[in-house]
């Protein structure tokens, strides 16, 4: 079987898939953590007050180094929160905060690059069988099929679509 582009980067996504599921869950659990401590910070008084629609509300999390106070990632709650301030809620990281957030950012980086890695690969090797013998760990990877194809490296499906998107001939 022919190895296009696409075949290619959905074997590497599949690669390495587990990884990036613990990294996001990790990641969940550390925004999951620090919207507990928001949470907290909030009087109660203001949580159980009546006339909600008169509070700046938001639900965008900007997190700030410890050290320099300046903005290094955001994420959203789950749901609006009242704010001192209408469009975002700043909050510093701890240094443990700040450190595993850092390694989860340096791991998902890694997992792209080798992700792209594993997809130039696979590509490279062009056919099913190059990629049996050069690169069996890939194998469960590959797609099913009678091991004939026809499929050529460009799919024109989705350039039709982007084409038509875009009132295009």
């Amino acid at each position: 079987m022919k190895i296009t582009k696409e075949i290619a980067t959905e074997m590497a996504k599949k690669m390495v898939s587990k990884e990036r599921e613990i990294i996001k869950k990790e990641r969940q659990d550390l925004y999951d953590e620090i919207e507990k401590t928001i949470y907290k910070t909030i009087p109660t008084e203001v949580l159980d007050f009546g006339f909600k629609e008169y509070l700046n509300k938001t639900n965008l999390v900007v997190l700030c180094s410890a050290r320099s106070q300046w903005p290094i990632h955001h994420f959203y709650l789950k749901e609006e929160l009242p704010s001192s301030r209408p469009s975002e809620i700043k909050y510093t990281l701890s240094p443990r905060e700040e450190k595993l957030l850092q390694s989860l950012d340096k791991r998902d980086r890694e997992l792209n690059n080798l992700k792209e890695n594993i997809s130039n690969t696979i590509y490279n090797l062009r056919t099913s069988s190059r990629v049996e013998k050069e690169f069996p760990e890939a194998i469960p990877f590959l797609p099913e099929g009678n091991g004939i194809t026809t499929a050529i490296c460009v799919q024109t499906d989705s350039i039709r679509k982007e084409l038509s998107i875009l009132n295009l001939p």
